[in-house]
């Protein structure tokens, strides 16, 4: 491809620094990105240089550029098909790269024949020009640390204060409320899933659950993860998430945050002589071998071979028994049929996570 063809084709990079900026609007790049291409392809069509294609970095933070995956695409395509003359940002802020990054960038963008246009700031190609970049691009780094630290500060004072800067883990639910006229960010118990953490740690407390075997239950008691865009109905809590949750000081009403922990506002879901009993067993129930005996017992193969509680004896406790019925609910049991036609899981066996 001859340099004057070259020189008339643009790429755009296109970019927010956070999720919650892409996550602002109905549109599903928020409202900045769409913002980002108008510029600039109204800055290019200025120009008279045909876009040939864009690289919108969504929800990326962070000074350097190794974070960026579509930053690096777009170099290693300008690297090594030689096809572009122009990277177009509507401003050198937009990049929010260190100094050392900005220097080597802009380099090698020079020796490539390709140059920045910044739709918002002051760029030419003389040493006045390179005088002034280096002077934002310094100003930049400094904004985007200065900016972190505060966030960060911020973030750590709400902790101290007993809120929770982060997404609740699961169980809870991030809300919001207004308290004269300013919207808070709370956490609230999710009634959804609250229960079956609540079971989580009482059955593990028992000795008689690997974490294999309580994944296995509560996945079958029809516990899923929230929501999301990628998996509207949840997915299964793996059994890692198990081992984190029976570890997470959050749920007898602690809130960490850097290394450093404060009693949460929020309303725990288990005491914390629980939570210790569960720790217990954690370290030395791996590689046990399971009794049987009621909670053994607690799961019965049925016909299609699924397994589901069967009340034994009446030994079901208070706590277990809104889990009990709702699982016997989902497999369709019904409570007339006899042990023979409902077979009992009764085997032993050695745990392994």
């Amino acid at each position: 491809m001859s340099q004057e063809v070259r020189a008339k084709r643009a790429v755009l990079y296109l970019r927010v620094s956070s999720r919650g900026q892409v996550q602002a609007d109905y549109d599903p790049e928020g409202n900045s990105i769409p913002a980002q291409r108008k510029a600039c392809q109204r800055r290019a069509e200025g120009l008279g240089m045909e876009v040939v294609d864009e690289y919108v970095e969504p929800g990326k933070s962070g000074l350097t550029v190794d974070g960026r995956p579509k930053f690096l695409e777009m170099m290693a395509r300008i690297r090594n098909e030689k096809d572009v003359g122009a990277i177009i940002v509507y401003a050198r802020l937009r990049m929010r790269w260190d100094i050392a990054d900005a220097v080597i960038t802009r380099r090698e963008l020079k020796k490539l024949g390709a140059q920045l246009v910044s739709i918002m700031d002051y760029i030419d190609d003389s040493h006045v020009g390179d005088l002034v970049t280096a002077i934002l691009d310094g100003v930049n780094e400094y904004q985007s640390r200065a900016s972190g630290a505060e966030v960060a500060y911020k973030m750590g004072t709400k902790a101290a204060n007993g809120g929770t800067p982060y997404q609740a883990p699961i169980g809870f639910r991030n809300a919001g409320e207004t308290v004269e006229g300013r919207e808070i960010r709370t956490v609230s118990v999710d009634e959804e899933r609250a229960p079956f953490i609540r079971i989580m740690f009482e059955l593990y407390a028992s000795g008689t659950y690997s974490l294999k075997k309580l994944q296995r239950a509560v996945t079958d008691a029809g516990l899923r993860t929230r929501p999301s865009k990628r998996c509207p109905a949840g997915r299964e809590v793996p059994m890692y998430t198990v081992g984190t949750i029976l570890r997470n000081r959050y749920y007898f009403g602690r809130v960490t945050f850097k290394g450093v922990e404060h009693q949460g506002r929020h309303e725990p879901l288990v005491s914390q002589e629980l939570f210790d009993r569960v720790q217990e067993v954690l370290p030395e129930a791996q590689h046990r071998a399971v009794h049987t005996g009621f909670f053994g017992r607690l799961f019965v193969a049925v016909e299609d071979g699924d397994r589901v509680p069967r009340v034994i004896d009446n030994q079901v406790t208070e706590l277990l028994e809104p889990l009990v019925s709702a699982m016997r609910s989902r497999a369709g049991i019904d409570q007339g049929k006899t042990k023979d036609q409902i077979g009992w899981g009764t085997k032993t066996r050695t745990q392994t996570n």
